[in-house]
């Protein structure tokens, strides 16, 4: 008989169950290679390959997120508020084919995200990417654009950031340790 726990919060644990814990075995939070290797598999899943088409049939609407990466210009976006979907989506595959080869763009998104979120777990990093799945599919068309992913990174981080404020100082100290 084997009773497994798994928490990112060691010190929420009773003294109840720690004494008849037999073997205890830490798992540190992902450093950041591994976080890009995780963001790159969530992205996957939940970017690259959401959903299988059949259950969109229900909706009507696309199972493939439309991705436009690279920087635009304010101006670039305000025109493509202007224009519609279709006209948006030619334009910003020409615009992604102009600037090179899309799985490199996102390796250098997902690395660069990678370096924002130290501290994350895997199921916060996870997350994420559930929320930028989240995010396309509320556009028209399901498209996913470099400043909307980085929205989604800055909330996410500001989300972390009052969770850990509304931690008591006691909690802090101990998960501050906890991860060091």
């Amino acid at each position: 008989f084997m009773v497994v726990f798994a928490t990112n919060e060691a010190a929420q644990l009773d003294s109840a169950i720690t004494d008849r814990t037999d073997e205890i075995v830490e798992f540190a939070l992902p450093g950041r290679t591994e976080r890009a290797r995780i963001l790159g598999k969530y992205f996957e899943q939940y970017v690259l390959q959401p959903m299988p088409a059949k259950w969109f049939e229900f909706w009507r609407r696309s199972a493939q997120i439309q991705l436009s990466l690279g920087r635009q210009s304010s101006e670039q976006q305000d025109q493509e508020k202007g224009t519609n979907t279709k006209q948006a989506d030619e334009q910003a595959e020409q615009a992604a084919a102009d600037r090179g080869d899309q799985t490199t763009l996102v390796r250098e998104l997902l690395g660069n995200v990678a370096r924002q979120t130290q501290g994350f777990s895997g199921r916060e990093l996870e997350k994420l990417a559930i929320a930028w799945q989240a995010a396309a599919f509320a556009t028209p068309g399901a498209r996913l654009t470099e400043p909307m992913l980085q929205e989604v990174v800055n909330q996410r981080i500001g989300q972390r950031k009052q969770k850990d404020a509304w931690l008591s100082p006691a909690d802090r100290s101990v998960a501050a340790a906890s991860t060091e």
